[in-house]
């Protein structure tokens, strides 16, 4: 499913999919974001095979990198120590809510023409 999102999101554009699907599955905590995590960076695989293929020059671009690098470790580190001390019940509804912001933002951007 991660593998289909990925080539969805990079191909043609259509994100958001994967949260919604791994929802109806009803996985632990520990599993959704395990799988998001996966997804994501096989997400960011293709993007960089893809990107390369068209002839992007990633060394202009390199202290960016380093330093989205740097922030997502660290904003990794404190998401999974933090994901520890919140249980199912709320962590199930501030995904739920923080999924549906993220689609209302979709639909509003579709229909504003953005």
């Amino acid at each position: 499913m991660g593998i289909v999102h990925s080539y969805l999101e990079s191909v043609l554009g259509v994100g958001g999919v994967l949260q919604l699907l791994l929802m109806r599955i009803d996985p632990l905590k520990m599993q959704l974001t395990d799988t998001l995590a996966a997804a994501m960076l096989s997400l960011d695989v293709l993007k960089v095979i893809g990107y390369k293929g068209f002839g992007i020059d990633y060394a202009d671009y390199m202290p960016n990198i380093i330093g989205a690098t740097i922030a997502r470790f660290f904003g990794t580190w404190l998401g999974k120590r933090g994901t520890y001390h919140v249980s199912e019940t709320p962590f199930r509804r501030l995904f739920r809510i923080l999924v549906s912001v993220v689609a209302l933002r979709f639909v509003y951007n579709g229909l504003s023409g953005i």
